[in-house]
């Protein structure tokens, strides 16, 4: 449908934006002509186009120069139409239908009224799922709104701890400027002992002098003694000042003290600040020593995310075969009876792959379980098998470590030692998408365990 932009109708005044519509007439009209058209003909209904065009062109053909009303449908093109739409001939915008597939209005009017009974249906149902959508974005925004404000926290935080921890060490650099060159050159406090030492010379040598002559009064024995030592500790002090002018450290020699790294030299510290921190998608995998920042591991993810309501919070390392020990009450101190689990394997051949139950591993005897999320995967292959329909997806017993039923990954006890662990064929009747032998472990039945790692997914 083209815009209801129209020129007037008078060829006088072509170039003019159409203000008023005459149905009668079936013209558009300018100012001008509208007031020539109210005084020859004031039975005529005369619309403000701008204002009324709804009411006005609700029975008449939108296409540009056709004045018509809208009598025919176009199947091809699911639209009203009107005679000069599928006119024969297709010229100055007249015809655009008249290849197309075209019936009177009355014809389609059942099937319409039929697909319109179809269509509120549709409106009512996508009017709960729209309401069931807009709830969920609300509660996303808010918590991608939540997540984003707590990490301008935490990076606030960091770059507090940074400047502080500058701060500090400036300060404490700062100090030890005036530690290192009070102990080994001068400082103030000598210039200004300097300064007074003619004049504490000349008090003390007068003093002596005056003692000197008096010295046999025994009635003032007790003072000339206490003057005497004065004197005494006064020439210490003269000649420890006296040393350290005459000291070579910094009479003669430049200062040779000097701050590391040199200005020049902090190029080097600089970039890594310009570099230090990043934004970026979490990595849920970063304690992993299988998978590596790099790998993509958002497949395995995503299979997870596609059966649970619920979004991933985090994702929690709770076994690692190296650190926790590999026998069957070491796994199970650390797996018993927790759901949620992703477990990681890589094998002697550098092949990763593992599987995802739902339930979890249970220490038991001998248990068979279901498991309608339960899935393996291989990481290098980047593919997911999904537990069949119906089909058992877990065995646990005493002779092994957890099983994805059935063998289709077996570990037995102490499996970092043993090379008889192994996966299944292609002629798979639990876990669905097996194209080749051993497909799991690049082709391998049998494989040593040189990692497993087992995590646990906390759900929102």
């Amino acid at each position: 449908m083209e815009s209801h932009n129209k020129k007037c109708s008078s060829k006088k005044h072509e170039e003019k934006e159409a203000i008023f519509y005459c149905p009668e007439c079936r013209i558009y009209m300018c100012n001008k002509c509208d007031s020539y058209h109210t005084e020859l003909f004031q039975e005529h209904h005369q619309y403000n186009y701008i204002k009324n065009i709804n009411s006005i062109f609700t029975g008449f053909c939108f296409e540009q120069g056709h004045l018509d009303k809208l009598e025919y449908f176009c199947k091809n093109h699911n639209q009203l139409c009107c005679s000069a739409c599928i006119a024969k001939i297709n010229k100055n915008g007249k015809g655009q239908h008249k290849d197309c597939n075209v019936c009177i209005i009355q014809d389609i009017k059942e099937e319409k009224k039929n697909k319109l009974k179809d269509n509120i249906k549709c409106l009512e149902n996508l009017s709960k799922s729209l309401d069931e959508s807009i709830k969920k974005l609300k509660i996303l925004f808010e918590r991608i709104n939540k997540n984003k404000e707590e990490l301008k926290i935490i990076i606030q935080k960091v770059f507090t701890k940074l400047r502080n921890a500058l701060n500090d060490r400036e300060d404490f650099l700062l100090s030890q400027i005036d530690i290192k060159f009070d102990d080994i050159y001068l400082n103030e406090n000598i210039i200004k002992e300097s300064e007074n030492l003619p004049n504490k010379i000349k008090s003390s040598l007068e003093k002596g002098k005056k003692i000197e002559t008096e010295f046999d009064d025994d009635k003032k024995l007790n003072s000339f003694i206490y003057d005497c030592i004065n004197i005494e500790n006064n020439i210490k002090q003269i000649n420890s000042i006296d040393k350290k002018i005459k000291n070579n450290d910094f009479i003669n020699n430049d200062c040779n003290i000097m701050f590391y790294p040199k200005e020049d030299k902090i190029e080097c510290f600089l970039e890594e600040i310009k570099s230090f921190g990043k934004i970026e998608n979490k990595n849920y995998l970063e304690d992993s020593i299988i998978i590596s920042p790099n790998d993509d591991s958002t497949f395995i993810l995503d299979q997870i995310k596609m059966n649970n309501k619920e979004s991933i919070k985090d994702i929690k390392l709770i076994y690692r075969a190296t650190r926790d020990g590999d026998s069957y009450d070491n796994f199970f101190n650390k797996c018993n009876e927790k759901n949620n689990i992703i477990e990681f394997i890589k094998t002697d051949n550098n092949t990763i792959f593992g599987g995802f139950t739902k339930k979890g591993f249970i220490k038991a005897s001998n248990i068979v379980f279901k498991d309608d999320n339960a899935f393996v995967f291989s990481f290098i292959n980047k593919k997911i098998y999904p537990v069949k329909k119906n089909k058992e997806a877990i065995r646990c017993c005493s002779c092994c470590c957890p099983q994805f039923y059935k063998e289709t990954i077996s570990l037995y006890h102490n499996f970092l030692t043993r090379t008889d662990n192994f996966v299944g064929k292609k002629n798979n009747d639990y876990y669905d998408g097996f194209t080749e032998d051993y497909e799991l472990n690049n082709k391998k039945s049998n494989f040593k365990v040189t990692e497993l790692e087992i995590y646990q997914i906390i759900f929102e």
